[in-house]
C-alpha cells in the first residue's frame, strides 16, 4: 500500500506543468547532491490522528513541506505556483493506480519565500519557496 507522501508524489509526477518545470526531480527528505535546479524536496513535518474513546479511527492529517528551489525567483515562483495548484484542494482516491490512498481533503496552509545566499564562487545561491500541506486522509489503522 502506497503512503500519502508516494501518492503526492505521483500527483506532482503526472502534472504536466510541474514536471515541465522540474522534469522527475522530486525528492522524498533531500536532493542528491549535485540535483540540477530547478527541483522539489518534500517531508513529513508532522503527523496527527483522530481518536475516540476505543482507539484510532483511522482517520489522519500530516502535515507535508514541499520545498520548491531554482536559482532565480521567478521560476521558483512558477514552481511553486505550478505545485500549488495541482496539490491545494484534493480528495477523492489519489496516487498510482493500485496503490491509491483514499484523501478527503488538502490544503496549502503556509508559503514563504526565502533566498540562500551563495555559500562559494561557483555557488549561485538558491531561492526556495517552501509550502505547508496539510492532508486529511484515510488511513489503516
Amino acid at each position: 500500500m502506497a503512503t500519502v507522501d508516494e501518492a503526492l508524489r505521483y500527483e506532482l509526477l503526472t502534472d504536466a506543468d510541474v514536471t515541465a518545470l522540474v522534469g522527475s526531480r522530486i525528492h522524498a527528505n533531500h536532493a542528491p547532491q549535485g540535483t540540477p535546479m530547478p527541483y522539489i524536496v518534500f517531508h513529513r513535518v508532522s503527523t496527527e490522528r483522530v481518536w475516540a474513546t476505543s482507539g484510532p479511527i483511522g482517520l489522519a492529517h500530516p502535515r507535508i513541506q514541499f520545498d520548491c528551489v531554482a536559482s532565480r525567483y521567478g521560476q521558483v515562483r512558477d514552481l511553486a505556483n505550478a505545485v500549488r495548484r495541482r496539490l491545494d484542494n484534493l480528495n477523492g482516491d489519489i496516487g498510482a493506480p493500485g496503490s491509491k490512498v483514499a484523501v478527503n481533503a488538502t490544503f496549502i496552509e503556509d508559503e514563504s519565500d526565502i533566498y540562500i545566499d551563495p555559500t562559494d564562487a561557483s555557488d549561485t545561491g538558491r531561492h526556495l519557496v517552501p509550502m505547508d500541506l496539510i492532508v486529511w486522509h484515510e488511513e489503516t489503522t
